[in-house]
């Protein structure tokens, strides 16, 4: 046991290999606790010192094993024979929080970006139409304006963009009072922090302009779809994206068992959607006029 090399999470940093010495020392010093994340080779993910070493601990009190691990902090040190992807990123998908209903956490890149899909659609519109009515109501000649200016592959996008920027505040109450939007339950997606519970709305909102800057490049044609690519590729390799690491957050899913009535329905509802749009778009996309 003296022997034995121990890594530890202090500020959400990885420290070491300090010795079990050293742990006592930070101990007296206050510097960690029966809180703090420890583990050694051989050990089978983070564990509290108070559960891993309760004799070094004395009173402190023990918590469970379920702690989860910190969403910044680098994994143990991999084995020398695994791949140097493999030892550059998480060698697991981040733990479910402790009391998280649902606790598959392994990356599904497709139930979030369709999720999303549905949000930005539904919520997107609702909100457009929101805003429309609120500057309709107050300036109607900007309204007026609005309106012929949206006309054109520029106005379009501009359309898109803004309701995108108008389903933030919307889909940040959601996800920061709940976990969820309408399409990630629909999709057994639920974003929560360590600690098992809702995010908070303004936390939630600081998440919806990370996904929308670095997940969707802003809606920018091309760029977009370079940051889609990079984005699933980093969640495929690291288990986690970028903006969830950076703000500490943790991603859950429900079951597969059970989430496949779920996906049909909402793959049945986004068809269904789209095919309406389309549908009610083709009158205003043909050429009018009267014959000869």
């Amino acid at each position: 046991m003296q022997d034995e090399e121990w890594y530890l999470v202090i500020g959400r940093q990885r420290v070491g290999p300090v010795t079990e010495a050293d742990l006592v020392a930070r101990l007296n010093s206050g510097e960690i606790n029966g809180q703090t994340l420890i583990w050694t080779e051989g050990q089978d993910g983070w564990l509290p010192l108070a559960t891993r070493l309760p004799g070094l601990t004395g009173s402190a009190p023990a918590i469970s094993n379920e702690a989860p691990l910190p969403g910044p902090v680098a994994p143990p040190p991999a084995p020398a024979d695994r791949s140097a992807t493999t030892q550059a990123g998480w060698t697991e998908a981040p733990k479910a929080p402790a009391g998280a209903d649902w606790t598959d956490t392994q990356p599904h890149p497709w139930r979030r970006y369709f999720a999303r899909q549905m949000d930005s659609l539904f919520l997107g519109i609702f909100a457009g139409m929101v805003v429309f009515m609120i500057v309709g109501a107050f300036w109607p000649d900007v309204a007026q304006r609005a309106l012929t200016g949206l006309e054109g592959p520029l106005g379009q996008f501009l359309l898109g963009t803004g309701m995108q920027l108008a389903m933030m505040p919307i889909s940040a109450v959601f996800v920061g009072l709940t976990g969820f939007t309408p399409g990630k339950w629909l999709f057994g997606v639920r974003v929560l922090g360590e600690d098992g519970r809702p995010i908070g709305v303004t936390r939630a909102l600081a998440r919806e302009f990370g996904v929308f800057i670095l997940g969707f490049g802003l809606g920018l044609p091309l760029i977009s779809l370079v940051a889609l690519l990079t984005a699933h590729g980093r969640l495929q390799a690291r288990k986690i994206t970028i903006w969830d690491e950076r703000g500490h957050f943790i991603v859950v899913h429900r079951d597969r068992a059970q989430q496949t009535r779920f996906t049909v329905i909402g793959g049945v509802i986004l068809v269904g959607a789209v095919l309406a749009l389309v549908a009610t778009s083709l009158p205003a996309m043909m050429p009018t006029g009267t014959a000869p």
